[in-house]
């Protein structure tokens, strides 16, 4: 059974949530995790897990002292160690991301929509900057690299490819 800080939790990420306009599915996909564990946490029951995914998903807007008390001091502990985040974000997440943005990105400029295109261009710097925070490069297979070519980053596999990396 929850307890009443578990609740409030859910209803903080319930509230957060709806306010950034996300479906507990849109929700889910961003953290990393299921839906029904998006519905669990919502009434109130989580782990710490969850927690490290929901804390690594920007548009909720948490920090370590939203979270649940379970969950603060290992997060606080860790505030310069990324294991806790690798929970919730994997090189599959990240190439997903970037995958919609740059769909996006082609959908703005077929439609002729410069802001919407800058959007996404700038989400998508954010994913890659995220990305090599949270991977340094002795930690990844080959494939998985950042390639550095004159001063243009290749981040995903198709980008690796087209500048003839990969």
């Amino acid at each position: 059974m929850a307890t009443d800080e578990l609740r409030a939790f859910g209803l903080l990420i319930k509230t957060r949530r709806k306010t950034a306009r996300l479906s507990l599915e849109r929700l889910a996909v961003l953290c990393g995790i299921s839906s029904s564990s998006i519905k669990h946490v919502e009434r109130g029951r989580v782990s710490l897990a969850t927690c490290s995914a929901l804390l690594a998903t920007p548009e909720l807007r948490l920090t370590v002292d939203d979270l649940p008390s379970f969950a603060r001091e290992p997060h606080r502990q860790h505030r310069g160690d990324t294991a806790l985040l690798r929970l919730g974000l994997s090189l599959t997440e990240f190439a997903a991301r970037e995958e919609v943005l740059a769909g996006v990105m082609r959908f703005a400029a077929h439609r002729e929509l410069p802001e919407l295109g800058e959007w996404a261009e700038a989400k998508l710097l954010t994913v890659h900057r995220l990305r090599s925070a949270l991977y340094s490069t002795d930690e990844l297979p080959a494939a998985g690299r950042a390639c550095l070519v004159a001063g243009r980053c290749c981040v995903s596999l198709a980008d690796q490819a087209a500048c003839g990396r990969a």
